[in-house]
């Protein structure tokens, strides 16, 4: 009880932390005031979920509670399941594809409530499953700190399943960049989203786009009950980087400038993939099939990252020419074309550019800082080690060094 006295009483430390460095709600002012009816409360969400999380921690210590490695597997691969049927009878019921007889329509309505439950049911004991299985591969990366008589994992990997918020990014129409952000509630509707972005664009003269998250860095992280394993193990693998870099330099530096929070995200976006591979298969599900990811050397890039990152670059031509008009009529066209070819986007704008660009590896970014993290994460051979040489850095100039000193070409 000792040492859980201690883990909560850090990670108690870990959420004021994850609150106050972390500036979810990047615009104060008209727009942020536009806003209110629809934001997200990190407050009320941490209020309900921290003391949950941690008050339940103790039960699963309890002798005749735990489970073997292959239990907690096997409980894993069942919520999936769950969860996906469970998804697909609420999409069918969202797009209006009825059943065709009233007998029918009510035995989905109850096979949905009762997936919904069981989902409930087992929520915590698969969370606590994936953490202890995240956990166990980051002690093998030597990722472990002392803290007084003890050796932890720091942060201690923690994750709840639920309705993940949205992004509102900002932009000015003039250029391409991140001027400004608000966590939106996930029950915000279609109308509703696109009235506001409406607004905003025709009230203040600012480009708007409301977009989906794969994750939250909050603590414990939020990930989404109804993506795929794949995606899950990626994204809390993801947002643990997060929470592991709010105590070196370069996690603090996120909000410095664009460069840094691209650093940042780059730095999570290998480690979660190559994490996520890991635990995706130790988990026992099928292998992945190939091309579908990964942390290796330099890939082709496709269709529609081809179109998008020509569309990023024409349109900083026409924007440094004064063009705001006909650029925003290209990004248009080129997001209708690119639906006809399968790649829906609802929205491409300034704003959805300038979100995206924060993602190095991005399709919708031409940032070189992805291939160059690269580099460095192919010198270091092993996660840890990689995390060990950039954590220290707070400022470009510093990766451009760490990046000569791994053979690789510094500057942009």
């Amino acid at each position: 009880m000792r040492r859980f006295r201690i883990r909560l009483v850090l990670a108690f430390v870990l959420v004021l932390l994850a609150l106050f460095l972390r500036a979810d709600s990047l615009f104060i002012g008209p727009v942020g005031l536009l806003t209110l009816p629809y934001q997200f409360s990190l407050w009320t969400w941490e209020v309900k979920n921290f003391p949950a999380k941690w008050l339940y921690w103790p039960l699963e210590t309890l002798p005749w509670r735990r489970l073997s490695a292959e239990e907690r597997r096997a409980l894993v691969r069942d919520y999936f399941a769950t969860a996906r049927e469970a998804w697909w009878l609420t999409a069918m019921a969202q797009r209006g594809v009825a059943p065709s007889t009233p007998e029918q329509a009510r035995q989905a309505r109850e096979r949905l409530v009762s997936l919904q439950e069981k989902m409930g049911a087992l929520r915590p004991r698969v969370e606590e499953a994936l953490e202890a299985e995240l956990s166990a591969l980051l002690q093998e990366e030597g990722l472990t700190r002392r803290i007084g008589p003890f050796s932890l994992l720091w942060p201690p990997v923690d994750i709840r399943f639920d309705t993940l918020p949205k992004f509102l990014a900002l932009s000015p129409r003039d250029r391409i960049v991140l001027q400004g952000g608000v966590l939106l509630r996930g029950d915000i509707s279609l109308n509703e989203v696109v009235a506001l972005e409406n607004r905003i664009y025709r009230q203040y003269n600012l480009s708007a786009v409301v977009v989906d998250l794969g994750g939250l860095a909050t603590y414990p992280a939020i990930l989404s009950p109804f993506y795929g394993p794949v995606q899950v193990a990626e994204a809390m693998a993801h947002e643990w980087v997060h929470h592991y870099l709010y105590f070196y330099p370069l996690g603090r530096a996120y909000y410095t400038d664009p460069e840094m929070r691209a650093l940042n995200e780059t730095v999570a976006d290998l480690v979660g993939k190559e994490l996520g591979r890991r635990l995706y298969a130790r988990l026992g599900f099928p292998p992945i099939v190939a091309g579908g990811g990964g942390t290796g050397g330099a890939r082709e890039p496709d269709f529609a990252t081809q179109t998008l990152r020509e569309t990023r670059r024409r349109v900083e031509e026409l924007l440094a020419q004064g063009k705001v008009e006909e650029a925003e009529g290209y990004m248009e066209q080129q997001r209708v074309a690119l639906a006809r070819w399968g790649y829906y986007l609802r929205k491409l704008n300034q704003a959805y550019f300038a979100f995206h660009g924060s993602y190095a590896e991005s399709p919708a970014s031409i940032n070189p800082l992805g291939e160059q993290v690269r580099q460095v994460w192919t010198q270091a051979g092993s996660v840890g080690k990689f995390l060990e040489a950039v954590r220290g850095i707070s400022r470009l100039e510093q990766f451009q060094a760490l990046l000569q000193r791994t053979g690789g070409p510094a500057g942009s």
